[in-house]
């Protein structure tokens, strides 16, 4: 569900950063945090967490570099995760 969901996740942050939106930035973030713990993916936990905080802070002036670093970091496990278990991801598209 990670590999399927985050996209569309990280779709939802960058629209609700582009309208000024804080509280759903926040909200969001913690959910796409959530979902990376629990894959190891500490890296992008990391940005999720501090894209939560500024969420919580009303301040989304670097939302946009971290929704980019988030999209990024997610492009990477979904690479990993690719190598790791080649049969089973090879149906597996990602797009954004």
């Amino acid at each position: 569900m990670f590999i399927t969901n985050s996209p569309t996740i990280i779709d939802e942050i960058r629209e609700a950063s582009q309208v000024g939106d804080a509280k759903r930035v926040e909200s969001l973030a913690h959910k796409l945090k959530g979902g990376a713990k629990n894959l190891g993916a500490t890296i992008m936990a990391e940005d999720c967490a501090a894209l939560e905080e500024l969420g919580e802070k009303n301040d989304l002036r670097e939302s946009d570099k971290m929704v980019f670093r988030i999209s990024s970091d997610f492009k990477n496990v979904v690479s990993l995760l690719k190598k790791k278990y080649k049969d089973e991801t090879k149906d597996v598209a990602i797009d954004f």
